[in-house]
């Protein structure tokens, strides 16, 4: 617990997905939507004007165009941002899934034992197998032909050859 207070925590929140209207908003900062919005606000005041001014009997259908072009905004913008929403609700969950059963085995206090990672401290002892993913940084106490991948750290895509 003394590491903790001093060392900091390990423990990540679980992913949280973007929620429906901040990607309802983002469909929406489309260059070409936002130009369709343009479009059709000139195009029922465009229409309207000249329907006051020349033709006041058609003046009741004189928004129509530009009304059907917003309308056609709303359903692309809100069809691709619910789907969009939806896939993200999948990754989340998936992504939270497979980070819930990750575990790996510790030695702390002399003893072994199987945590999540998250629940790693500063001096534990992990026992690292083929293909591990772990987030720490630490030494090699023993072992051979050990390599990591780093690039999530330092962006080099080569491998490192560890040592004890």
């Amino acid at each position: 617990m003394d590491r903790e207070m001093y060392f900091g925590s390990n423990m990540r929140e679980d992913l949280k997905a973007e929620s429906c209207c901040s990607m309802l908003l983002a469909a929406l900062d489309d260059l070409m939507l936002k130009l369709l919005i343009v479009c059709s606000i000139v195009s029922i005041t465009a229409e309207m004007l000249l329907a006051w001014q020349s033709e006041p009997c058609e003046l009741p259908i004189a928004w129509i165009d530009g009304f059907a072009i917003m309308v056609a905004v709303i359903l692309v913008s809100g069809v691709g941002s619910t789907v969009d929403y939806r896939k993200e609700l999948r990754f989340v969950q998936k992504r939270n899934e497979s980070n819930a059963v990750k575990r790996v085995t510790v030695i702390r206090d002399g003893q072994p034992k199987s945590m999540h990672p998250k629940f790693l401290h500063v001096g534990d002892v992990v026992q690292i197998t083929y293909g591990m993913q772990i987030p720490v940084d630490g030494l090699v106490l023993t072992g051979s032909q050990i390599s990591a991948d780093e690039s999530a750290m330092t962006g080099e895509s080569d491998e490192i050859r560890k040592a004890p």
